[in-house]
């Protein structure tokens, strides 16, 4: 029996990439001095303290704007939803089953990781080499949330990410973007970044370079890394140009600021400026999500010097 009356209440977000704005006179400068621009294309930072009246559900809705962006034909919207059941991986006969599978990966593989509670990370593969400690406050996330009642709940339907935020002070070497990738208006191609003591120092790319630059030096957190995401089967080619997909199905870090939601009590702190100086979180206007390419290794160490493998060959093992 359903309901009439509502036991808990969601804010609704429907995707559907109608949403034009005519970018070819955009400047770099013109989009980073305007929140609605930053918003418009996904890197405007939330803020780390908000409490929102109700979790959100984002939901992407195929159209005809999708066809014609994925296959050049607007026609085309059955194979949008064809597209999208794959990647929710939802396209089989016991697609229910799968899910509550999923779930219980889901919770063990979260158990797991925060139980290694380990001091630092290193992050090696072909076009890595990195060093970053994890924030003494934040536990490893996914998809799945608890609402306050106790109820499951998923905003988005992909569980293959598992996120923490990292120190801001922390980071230190060099990863190449050798895969095309879109930076607000622009594309950016074959980039490397240098990382000393947290901070990017050094970026170099064949395509874009003066958009990354700008970006990651827009104001004093956007050149920090905040977030480490590391995801249960990456795919390295993302076809659905639908951000949440992009985010769920590729390993990647954050520029700019992380998600506060990974920090438990954050109703203790007076503002943004005091999280960031008792927990080391960063604060930035911009939030940048760039993919690490390849099959990475990820080793959890500890301050006696043992080690443990959390990721080989692109695979979560921990």
């Amino acid at each position: 029996e359903i309901s009439t009356t509502a036991t808990f209440q969601i804010l609704l977000r429907i995707d559907d990439y109608k949403t034009k704005i005519d970018d070819d006179n955009l400047t770099v400068d013109q989009i980073l001095n305007s929140a609605p621009l930053l918003q418009h294309y996904n890197t405007l930072a939330p803020p780390q303290l908000n409490r929102p009246v109700a979790p959100w559900a984002v939901i992407p809705l195929p159209n005809f704007v999708w066809a014609k962006e994925l296959y050049n034909d607007e026609k085309l919207v059955d194979k949008v939803w064809i597209e999208f059941a794959s990647l929710l991986e939802l396209d089989s006969d016991n697609w229910l089953d799968h899910w509550k599978e999923k779930l219980q990966l889901n919770k063990i593989r979260l158990r797991s990781l925060n139980n290694l509670d380990c001091d630092h990370y290193k992050i090696v593969g072909e076009n890595i080499n990195l060093r970053c400690k994890k924030l003494d406050f934040s536990r490893w996330q996914s998809g799945l949330n608890t609402l306050a009642n106790g109820r499951t709940y998923i905003p988005y339907l992909n569980l293959n990410r598992y996120s923490i935020l990292l120190d801001r002070d922390s980071t230190v070497g060099e990863f190449k973007i050798k895969d095309d990738f879109k930076l607000l208006n622009q594309v950016v191609s074959e980039a490397t970044i240098r990382m000393f003591d947290g901070e990017v120092v050094a970026v170099d790319a064949l395509k874009g370079k003066e958009v990354l630059a700008k970006v990651v030096s827009c104001d004093t957190g956007s050149s920090h890394i905040s977030e480490l995401s590391l995801v249960e089967e990456p795919l390295e080619t993302i076809k659905s140009t639908y951000l949440g997909f992009d985010e769920a199905k590729r390993n990647s870090i954050v520029f700019g600021m992380g998600d506060s939601s990974h920090i438990e009590a954050l109703e203790t702190y007076d503002d943004e400026n005091q999280l960031q100086e008792l927990t080391g979180c960063n604060i930035s206007l911009v939030r940048i999500r760039v993919p690490l390419e390849g099959s990475i290794d990820v080793i959890g160490c500890y301050e006696d010097g043992d080690e443990i493998k959390i990721m080989e060959n692109g695979q979560i093992i921990a």
